[in-house]
This record gives structure tokens, sequence and C-alpha cells, in this order.
């Protein structure tokens, strides 16, 4: 997570804070943002954000415990509904529903590791599971 804002911050501006402050700035939302979300069921900017970046963050540790290419593709409405998604070639290891914004918006760190590592041994899982199908009829390349 860190990685990827640290990525997105063109001129440095965050660079001095440590991983934890960083994250805490720019990907945490406030209690009250989350309470506005939970109150009127609407995604803010805040909250849409936050989805396609934990997203990405998850694929990237799954790539590198698999060491497959593994993408993301994750988006939210202002309604608060939306999807992530986290495959492989053409095997989706990973497909969220997103109603009304549930689990996000993230407000703690904790929760939000422990939302990432359930998913990343989700993937992981089935890809062990259906590993062997998968290399038999060329699923998880690009060629298939």
């Amino acid at each position: 997570m860190n990685d990827l804002l640290s990525a997105s911050d063109h001129f440095g501006r965050h660079a001095a804070l440590t991983p934890e402050e960083k994250i805490a700035k720019l990907f945490l939302v406030s209690a009250e943002d989350k309470a506005k979300s939970d109150f009127n069921c609407t995604a803010s900017d805040d909250v849409r954000r936050q989805v396609p970046l934990l997203f990405q963050a998850i694929a990237g540790v799954m790539e590198e415990n698999c060491g497959l290419m593994i993408q993301s593709s994750a988006e939210i409405n202002v309604e608060g509904f939306g999807r992530g998604l986290l495959y492989s070639g053409r095997v989706i290891l990973v497909m969220k529903s997103l109603r009304a914004g549930f689990p996000f918006p993230f407000t703690s760190l904790d929760k939000t590791v422990a939302y990432g590592v359930a998913c990343v041994e989700e993937g992981l899982a089935f890809l062990e599971k259906y590993k062997e199908l998968t290399s038999v009829h060329g699923l998880l390349s690009l060629e298939g």
C-alpha cells in the first residue's frame, strides 16, 4: 500500500512521512466520513479512491506470493455499489461485491490489513486448488 501511495506522490510531498502516517493521511478516511457514508449510503470521493487502491495492493501481494501476474479491476459508484476483481489471465481469483460501500470505508489500518489478508488467502487458495487444471488448458497465460 505504501509503495502505491508513494508512486502517486509525484512531487514527494509526503516522502518524509512514515509508512503508517502516509497510509493514515492518504488512504484511511475519517470517522466523520464513515458516519456520513453509513447515514446516507453514498460513497465520498475518498471512499471511491480507497477501492481501486486497496485491490491494486492486494494484487501486488498476491503476485509476490505466487509469481504470476495478478491484475485488479475495482470500481464503486457514488451510491456505494460496485465490485472488486482479482484475476490472472482468464481466471478470476477473487470477486467481491460492494453493497452500500460495505466493507468500505476503512478508518483503521488493522481492519484494512485484515480484509486484504483475507482476500489474498482466498485468491491463493483458489489458485492452488485449480492450478493443475489451469496449467493444462493455459488459462493462466495471456496467450491462452
